[in-house]
């Protein structure tokens, strides 16, 4: 009798593991990465408006620029980005460190607004070197398709500044935007 009784409970405890390592493994999530680069390329002329600082959580008059996005593998245009100066430092060897609120408008996709650091690097003839690589996530707002997702922007690239006391800034940057969602 104790040998069918021991049958029993040991039968019961293989089920109940095997049902709890079978719960496990569905309650895993899928974590779908995404990774591409869109180009912002062209001029544009710098707009005031009012913006919410992400780190502070304040009001600022900040100046924005609208610009295409384009995908640089097919040339097409598949978007535009507002990026937008919170705030721009001077260094003492020339370079600019402007903290930007960067909105990409992607078409049919949905939006991604990060906040970065942005390193300008002057190369000459008033052509800055720009650079932005964060160490943790830097994106604070996604929509449609991205909706839930998290990561970063990157951006490497070019932006020319001899109309700058026109307003005017010429891009020609990459940003890498690395996302993840379940």
């Amino acid at each position: 009798m104790k040998t069918i009784g021991y049958a029993v409970v040991l039968l019961a405890l293989l089920s109940f593991a095997s049902c709890e390592d079978q719960k496990m493994t569905e309650e895993v999530p899928t974590l779908k990465r995404t990774q591409f680069t869109v180009t912002a390329k062209g001029p544009s002329v710098g707009q005031i408006k009012v913006k919410t600082d992400p780190e502070t959580g304040a009001q600022k008059e900040v100046t924005c620029y609208l610009v295409e996005l384009v995908d640089p593998q097919t040339g097409e245009t598949v978007g535009t980005i507002e990026d937008c100066d919170i705030e721009t430092v001077e260094l003492p060897d020339g370079a600019f460190l402007s903290r930007v609120l960067s909105k990409f408008i992607l078409y049919g996709r949905g939006t991604i607004t990060s906040r970065g650091e942005v390193l300008q690097k002057p190369v000459g003839d008033g052509k800055y070197k720009t650079s932005s690589t964060p160490s943790e996530d830097n994106i604070v707002n996604v929509t449609s398709e991205f909706a839930g997702a998290s990561g970063k922007v990157m951006l490497r690239g070019e932006i020319d500044m001899n109309q700058y006391d026109h307003n005017i800034i010429i891009f020609n940057c990459n940003f890498t935007i690395d996302v993840e969602s379940m």
